[in-house]
């Protein structure tokens, strides 16, 4: 192998590490919760439906297209804040749900061609494996 392909496998490996590390990192956190030690548990959650994401507090979520809502009063209503806004509530929550929309890096992720509910992952490949048993059949 020339040393590019070393190089992207080296990397590969490293990036694999790493999320086993955090992986485990954050299954001793849990752990540590469910026998009622005190962990050190994220603030927010990160919920992602083929091309569409967001990630949310107990008080606010902010989009993939970065729209920041006001979930004060959720699962009723979802107030869309105008990105000007002066509340610096507001404010100081983009700043901090961005930072973790840019520590995930969702984008670059594989995304479902599907409508958004997530269940449509891999639709064409089943479609045609159907048509082959199918065409088998007969």
């Amino acid at each position: 192998k020339n040393n590019d392909e070393v190089g992207v496998l080296q990397n590969s490996f490293k990036n694999m590490v790493g999320n086993l590390k955090d992986l485990i990192s954050q299954v001793m956190d849990v752990s540590g919760q469910i026998k009622g030690e005190k962990g050190n548990p994220r603030e927010w959650i990160f919920i992602q439906l083929a091309g569409k994401w967001y990630v949310r507090d107990k008080s606010w979520k902010l989009n993939q297209d970065g729209d920041l809502f006001d979930m004060s009063n959720a699962p009723f209503e979802e107030k869309l804040v105008a990105a000007d806004t002066g509340n610096s509530a507001a404010i100081d929550a983009r700043k901090r749900l961005q930072a973790a929309l840019d520590q995930l890096r969702p984008q670059d992720g594989i995304l479902d061609d599907g409508d958004g509910t997530g269940r449509h992952a891999n639709k064409k490949n089943k479609k045609k494996e159907k048509e082959t048993k199918k065409e088998k059949i007969n």
